[in-house]
């Protein structure tokens, strides 16, 4: 049956336990952690530093959570910004690809907005670099 407009409709099933949806949809996430600088993500993830932020992808939410949790705890962080993103993507139950753009919030607005374009401007890369190319960037 399908939804009319202004109609508000629900579909769920009757499962025991949640049904885990696989998607062939890589999604993309420019993201910063407050206090994280380039060298701390780098050192997490076992590579020597580079100039640009990194761009990494990981298989599944789960182990995009892990990743960006262990920073915060490791390095003392505060921001919970992105773990919160990851989380709500987790709680859809969906399985797929996460890849994440990193990029420094500074004291000026005007160097944010930069740092955000170069974050959202590595997906165009994110193929070459990671291997995964992301149909939604959020």
């Amino acid at each position: 049956m399908a939804a009319n407009y202004g109609v508000n409709f629900n579909i769920s099933n009757g499962a025991a336990s949640p049904i885990k949806v696989q998607s062939d949809t890589p999604i993309g996430i420019a993201g910063a952690i407050k206090g994280a600088s380039k060298e701390m993500i780098y050192t997490k993830a076992g590579y020597e530093s580079a100039d640009s932020f990194p761009i990494f992808a990981f298989s599944n939410v789960s182990k995009a959570k892990e990743f960006v949790n262990d920073l915060i705890k490791e390095n003392n962080l505060q921001d919970f910004r992105l773990l919160d993103t990851l989380e709500c993507i987790n709680l859809q139950n969906v399985s797929n690809v996460i890849i994440v753009s990193f990029f420094e919030e500074s004291e000026e607005s005007e160097n944010t907005l930069t740092n955000i374009v170069n974050a959202i401007e590595a997906f165009k890369k994110a193929k070459h670099k990671t291997g995964f190319s992301p149909d939604l960037i959020i």
